[in-house]
């Protein structure tokens, strides 16, 4: 008979799993867009646990750097350096980026009822359904919006839940209206936009 001994093998077995683990507790790197000026005008910060990564380039139409926290059951947070200690403790407001979010985008809204003045979404900026020459559209009101670009209409629903429109072609002007349904021959928003195929853009209405 051939013994070989078990105890290498339970090792090798407890450190792969200890491996995994990690890598399903991992955080993915995290990228923050300001809601406007003042948003990007702040001193903020995300920690998690003992880290604390000041989020620098912050600005309203560009996402910053990618930031990475570490893994681990620690809550993630949003942290105001501007703000002075309260009771010892740092002005922060806890948010959540669920286990779906591959690519987070942190969004940083005002919220004057908070200590810290604002409010943190993660939504997934996952490139992959976010294609070149698209425009992804983010509802922040309370009601459905009706894009329509060109000839194409879509509905934007409350909520946060992405729409992506890809008008198609070569670089050109294109119409823009916004409104509700059965009501675009009176849109609240009209404009002509610049289509570029190298070009992505996030917009929120």
């Amino acid at each position: 008979m051939n013994r070989r001994p078990l105890f290498p093998r339970l090792v090798v077995v407890s450190a792969l799993s200890a491996f995994l683990c990690q890598l399903v507790s991992a955080l993915p790197s995290i990228r923050v867009l300001a809601w406007d000026d003042q948003i990007a005008a702040r001193k903020l910060a995300l920690a998690k646990g003992s880290e604390v990564m000041a989020i620098t380039e912050l600005h309203p139409s560009k996402r910053g750097r990618p930031i990475k926290l570490p893994g681990g059951d620690e809550k993630l947070f949003i942290r105001a350096l501007d703000k002075p200690p309260v009771d010892g403790k740092p002005v922060q407001r806890a948010f959540t980026i669920a286990a779906s979010v591959g690519s987070p985008l942190v969004l940083l809204l005002p919220d004057p009822s908070d200590p810290t003045g604002v409010r943190a979404m993660a939504i997934d900026d996952d490139p992959k359904g976010f294609a070149w020459g698209s425009f992804r559209f983010l509802n922040a009101t309370s009601q459905e919006i009706v894009v329509q670009l060109e000839k194409t209409a879509r509905p934007v629903p409350a909520g946060w839940k992405p729409v992506e429109m890809l008008p198609g072609g070569t670089t050109r002007g294109i119409p823009v209206l916004f409104g509700t349904a059965g009501r675009m021959t009176k849109p609240v928003y009209s404009a002509v936009w610049e289509f570029d195929p190298g070009v992505r853009t996030l917009c929120f209405l």
